[in-house]
């Protein structure tokens, strides 16, 4: 779906103006959560406002209270990422909190995650839905790498280095689902769209939500600043 820019920017300037708590969630696509601005590079609906994250972002410094981005940034090369970090760090007030979701790349390219039954269940899942045969350790991997127009993929090390260099502090890991703050508890929804392949695929002996959760890598990072 295309909506016009104008709406877009209609969209942004109305949020920026009613909402006391700035919280905006990039690369959405279809996943709505309630109370943020919802913003893809293609709008899915019009309650999707268009944000091209390789670009500046359309908001003032020091303006955002929370920015969300799940299973988003390894869709973009090196450079562009490292663009989007360092403007989510210019737009977040002091204080203000960045989540961050996507594929796990040290945990998945361990072959001792087939010593796991949620290791091996994640495989299967994988070699069933994108490559309709036996499970293969080998065909994951290069699944990871190469299918879903991946261009990036991060450990917890590469993306905290990156993180850190915008001069993010209070670099956290979390399981997936689970934060600290009240506001980014339970905001993920890669799980509930795997599910909702079941519709189209053959295979549906899975559950999105452990899928999701066994394959995410998520962090926390804070804006320093902050009056405490």
């Amino acid at each position: 779906m295309t909506i016009p820019q104008a709406d877009s920017i209609r969209l942004i300037a109305e949020y920026m103006k009613v909402e006391s708590i700035k919280r905006i969630h990039f690369g959405s696509g279809s996943n709505i959560l309630d109370g943020w601005l919802n913003t893809d590079l293609q709008a899915t609906s019009d309650e999707v406002a268009i944000i091209d994250t390789r670009r500046p972002l359309p908001f003032p410094d020091n303006s955002v209270d929370f920015a969300f981005s799940e299973h988003h940034i390894e869709h973009m090369n090196e450079s562009s990422g490292q663009l989007f970090i360092g403007e989510l760090f210019r737009i977040l007030k002091p204080g203000g909190t960045l989540r961050v979701v996507t594929p796990n790349l040290s945990k998945l390219i361990d072959p001792r995650i087939l010593e796991t039954k949620a290791g091996v269940d994640y495989v299967t899942f994988i070699c069933a839905v994108f490559g309709n045969r036996p499970i293969s350790f080998n065909f994951m991997v290069n699944n990871l790498f190469y299918n879903w127009g991946h261009r990036r993929l991060y450990d917890f090390d590469s993306l905290s280095a990156f993180l850190m260099d915008a001069g993010f502090a209070e670099i956290t890991q979390f399981e997936y689902g689970q934060s600290l703050c009240e506001d980014l508890i339970g905001i993920e929804r890669h799980g509930a769209f795997l599910n909702s392949l079941k519709k189209t695929l053959p295979y549906t002996n899975f559950d999105g939500d452990q899928i999701a959760s066994f394959e995410s890598l998520v962090i926390e990072c804070v804006k320093p600043g902050a009056n405490k």
